[in-house]
């Protein structure tokens, strides 16, 4: 990865709009060009993204999103910022709105979550666990297909996900604030279900799938 200089980067963002920030400073950024700009903070020393850093786990799950056809960004460009703890990438952004934003306009949203079931599955059936697989970072395109931003955290296997590890995927959306009421209304256990009725799994897969889900919330049990 190279390095520019902070008045390198300066210039680069120039008039550029601030498009999230937290108590250290910007975060992503959009550039008059309409690239964007999204900067990853070294926080700690005794980190694993001295060895591996963020930037470069987002480049590789963007290649690996290409390679297996999901839409994602088109990166542009990476760089570290001379003087400073910070990397940054520069993408052309995904178009299409979130699933977030879609689904809020919607007046019924349950054919779109339907569909959004069987694009985790077949995530899961090609080996990539993302973490932050929430509405904000889904993105419905102009083709009605699903693509995902903010993949940082997404990781990639050369064989499909384990039902443990499946099951504990759902947890990005029983953690958001925003997604519960959304997946409340339309049922946590239609969703498992809807899930699992699209694949290759056997009674004893499809049992032990709803069990784990079962001890992480109490909607997805049948009495619910």
């Amino acid at each position: 990865m190279r390095t520019i200089s902070l008045e390198e980067y300066q210039d680069r963002i120039k008039d550029a709009e601030v498009l999230s920030m937290d108590s250290y400073g910007d975060k992503v950024l959009r550039t008059p060009r309409g690239t964007i700009v999204k900067l990853f903070r070294l926080k700690r020393r005794l980190s694993t993204a001295v060895f591996l850093p963020y930037v470069t786990r987002f480049e590789r799950a963007v290649l690996r999103l290409h390679q297996l056809g999901i839409p994602t960004v088109e990166i542009l460009d990476i760089f570290r910022i001379e003087g400073t703890n910070l990397d940054a990438v520069v993408y052309i952004p995904l178009l299409g709105e979130t699933l977030r934003e879609v689904v809020g306009r919607t007046k019924d949203s349950d054919p779109l979550l339907d569909q959004f079931a069987g694009f985790m599955r077949s995530l899961h059936d090609k080996g990539i666990h993302f973490r932050a697989i929430h509405s904000g970072n889904v993105v419905v395109t102009p083709t009605d297909e699903f693509g995902l931003i903010d993949v940082s955290t997404l990781s990639c296997k050369d064989r499909t996900l384990s039902i443990a590890r499946r099951a504990h995927n759902f947890k990005s959306f029983l953690n958001s604030g925003y997604d519960m009421p959304t997946m409340t209304a339309y049922g946590l256990r239609r969703f498992a279900i809807c899930y699992l009725d699209g694949g290759d799994f056997n009674a004893a897969e499809r049992k032990r799938f709803l069990q784990i889900l079962e001890r992480m919330h109490p909607g997805f049990s049948e009495s619910t």
